[in-house]
């Protein structure tokens, strides 16, 4: 089973919660820039694939939910159709994770001691949360030129 593919019902193992409604299978890209994010969107777009752009790791303490929404909004905007997830990383902050909610993002990655709070919590919102990182491509490894970063992309998502 993919990434985000979800089950029916509430309540997770291996540490994600599930989600109510199905969501289809999609790859996961960290995305720390607009030229990082627009890449990813541009590549998901053109291949017609549905996309997570996850933030780098605990950037909710640094960059905050709102400016990743906006990151995420900002690169969709020319995109409409594309289905595109944007999950915030909180690492170990409950009160990040929250944040996040309240400023409209509907995927988090927290990996806290209050897990089963938050999850009861995501789920009331009909949000996804998982604890542990998925398999991704981190543009911040790929030469940032929008040309490369889009074929990284698009190579990373069709295969």
């Amino acid at each position: 089973m993919g990434f985000l593919q979800s089950h029916v019902g509430y309540g997770g193992r291996h540490g994600e919660t599930r989600l109510t409604k199905q969501a289809p299978a999609r790859k996961a890209i960290e995305v720390e820039s607009p030229e990082q994010a627009a890449a990813a969107v541009k590549a998901a777009a053109a291949l017609d694939r549905p996309v997570l752009l996850i933030s780098a790791e605990h950037a909710s303490a640094s960059a905050g939910p709102a400016w990743f929404a906006q990151l995420v909004d900002t690169a969709k905007a020319p995109f409409p159709d594309c289905d595109v997830i944007a999950m915030l990383d909180c690492g170990d902050s409950p009160g990040h994770a929250l944040a996040a909610l309240r400023e409209g993002l509907r995927a988090i990655r927290f990996d806290g001691q209050t897990f089963e709070k938050i999850a009861d919590i995501v789920g009331q919102y009909d949000a996804l949360l998982i604890k542990n990182r998925p398999a991704l491509l981190a543009l911040k490894n790929i030469r940032q030129d929008d040309e490369t970063l889009e074929e990284a992309c698009r190579n990373w998502l069709k295969d």
